[in-house]
């Protein structure tokens, strides 16, 4: 599927905004207290926006084979998270989520079983969240 540049930002905005609130209640919920999961203090997690839009642009092909949507989709996030944990280390000389404590890590900025996350969350997005947010998408008027 071909997007437009306006549907493009709106996933990315959506997508971001989504991530944060689930990052959000999954802190909440461990560390029993509230705290802001998000980019410079606002309510959006760009690397979840950017995944997302990922999922969208290069996968939606697989939607009918789901152990290949799962598969990719582990690997596409996978790449992104560990590009943008060295990334953002590089800039701000801090590690903004570490799992070297965890099993079959590579420098903590990634483990097998956040991939594993990932490609379920693929699965999740593209199957069942993704053509509801295509569809309010469409209906948001625009000029």
């Amino acid at each position: 599927m071909d997007y437009t540049v306006y549907q493009l930002l709106w996933l990315f905005l959506f997508y971001s905004f989504l991530g944060w609130l689930a990052e959000t209640v999954l802190a909440a919920l461990k560390r029993r207290r509230l705290l802001n999961r998000g980019f410079l203090s606002a309510p959006f997690s760009p690397t979840y926006g950017l995944g997302a839009l990922l999922f969208a642009i290069f996968l939606p092909e697989l939607r009918e084979d789901p152990f290949f949507l799962f598969l990719l989709g582990m690997i596409l996030a996978t790449f992104l998270e560990f590009v943008t944990g060295v990334f953002l280390e590089r800039i701000f000389h801090q590690k903004w989520w570490d799992y070297s404590n965890m099993p079959l890590n590579i420098g903590g900025y990634i483990c097998l079983r956040f991939s594993l996350a990932w490609g379920l969350a693929c699965l999740l997005v593209m199957e069942i969240i993704h053509p509801s947010v295509l569809w309010l998408i469409r209906h948001i008027p625009h000029t």
